[in-house]
């Protein structure tokens, strides 16, 4: 199946009620959980203001970018978003998946294959590597699928819960 750019839009104001949907299932399914293993609670404030500056791409020092498929909000398919990093050592910026979500509908239609192709191409358009990742423990499909969209494999992420306290 071949990725088709042209059905993914930078997200707009009338999409924050969809992408803040999307921001709590993926929080849900994916989020950082304490050392019971209960996810840490969801920060509306937080979610909120990642997304309005990944609206505001004109903005100098932008750090987020987010790609929807949809029409027009209220039908979306699917969501990437982009956070932009710095390598403490190198000095060198990359871009970093945060999410990459398809609605239950759109789940086997491609949507999340066209949403990698997405990243990679704007990865190369602003000269920045592209760095992907599994967040659910025990997801080996989610492995295989970053596997079949290329890229070099760096390692794993380990998460140690101990008694964690919620930094503010």
């Amino acid at each position: 199946m071949r990725a088709d750019l042209a059905n993914v839009r930078f997200a707009e104001a009338a999409d924050e009620p969809d992408l803040m949907a999307v921001a709590r299932a993926v929080h849900d399914e994916f989020g950082l959980r304490d050392g019971n293993g209960d996810v840490l609670p969801f920060c509306e404030n937080s979610a909120r203001a990642l997304i309005r500056a990944a609206m505001e791409p004109e903005r100098a020092g932008t750090v987020a970018w987010i790609g929807v498929i949809g029409k027009r909000p209220g039908e979306l398919e699917g969501s990437v978003c982009l956070l932009r990093g710095r390598h403490p050592l190198a000095n060198t910026a990359y871009l970093s998946e945060f999410w990459n979500w398809a609605a239950p509908s759109h789940r086997y239609a491609g949507t999340r294959k066209t949403l990698v192709a997405f990243s990679k191409t704007f990865a190369r358009a602003l000269r920045m590597p592209l760095i992907s990742g599994v967040m659910a423990s025990g997801d080996e499909a989610q492995e295989r699928f970053y596997a079949r969209a290329g890229g070099e494999r760096l390692g794993s992420i380990w998460a140690f819960h101990g008694e964690l306290g919620v930094a503010q």
